[in-house]
């Protein structure tokens, strides 16, 4: 292979791993099916060279497992899963509140508070998909704030990998409004510029979340 087309392969393998990312998270493929290259090869019209390294991507983004000798197949969501990531954006919710406390500008503030008032609508209207957007805008601004390239690439594919449990987390709108109290919990610390506080509270609601979450899959293998 010339080195000349390693690019394009990388770019059309980046084509397939989005595409592939949302078939998964739209539940077209399932948790547990089998990905072989050949599969993925005639639905993308390629050869499997970017699909070999569209697997290694999903994988490494924990959508995907790599079976030797097997192919590939989707994951299955295992309570250690869940109970990893969600320590993960504890930490990375919290120390990123914790460092855009001093940072937020009035503008950013304000965006903030909209977003709030947003997902009160989605409340009233029962509106999923935009619950699911304003909660995952509400986090990814903060830690945009930050202006932290590093953590912005580590947040985001955990991000990703977190859009499987949205359903677990969010499905039920009775708890929609835990949720927003604790944005506002968020909120409030920032605004006062407690760094401590910031932390404290969306490390708290970050865990929320992953009860959430486990207690629905508790009640789905009962």
């Amino acid at each position: 292979m010339g080195t000349q087309q390693i690019p394009e392969i990388l770019q059309i393998a980046r084509r397939i791993t989005d595409v592939t990312r949302e078939k998964i998270l739209d539940g077209e493929i399932e948790e547990g099916q089998r990905l072989t290259e050949s599969y993925l090869a005639d639905m993308f019209g390629v050869s499997r060279s970017p699909i070999r390294e569209a697997l290694r991507m999903l994988a490494h983004e924990g959508f995907v497992e790599l079976l030797p000798y097997r192919g590939a197949r989707v994951s299955v969501i295992r309570l250690k899963n869940v109970q990893e990531h969600y320590q993960l954006k504890a930490m990375l919710d919290g120390y990123g509140c914790y460092a855009a406390a001093q940072k937020l500008s009035e503008e950013d503030f304000a965006t903030l508070a909209n977003n709030i008032e947003e997902s009160r609508c989605c409340i009233e209207e029962g509106d999923f998909e935009g619950m699911v957007s304003a909660n995952t805008a509400f986090h990814s601004l903060i830690i945009e704030s930050i202006d932290n390239s590093l953590l912005s690439q580590y947040y985001n594919s955990i991000s990703q990998n977190l859009r499987r449990y949205a359903e677990l987390s969010l499905g039920n709108v009775d708890r929609w409004g835990d949720v927003i109290d604790g944005h506002k919990a968020i909120y409030d610390a920032l605004l006062n510029k407690d760094a401590v506080g910031a932390f404290e509270a969306a490390n708290k609601h970050a865990f929320e979340a992953m009860d959430r979450v486990t207690h629905q899959i508790g009640k789905k293998n009962k």
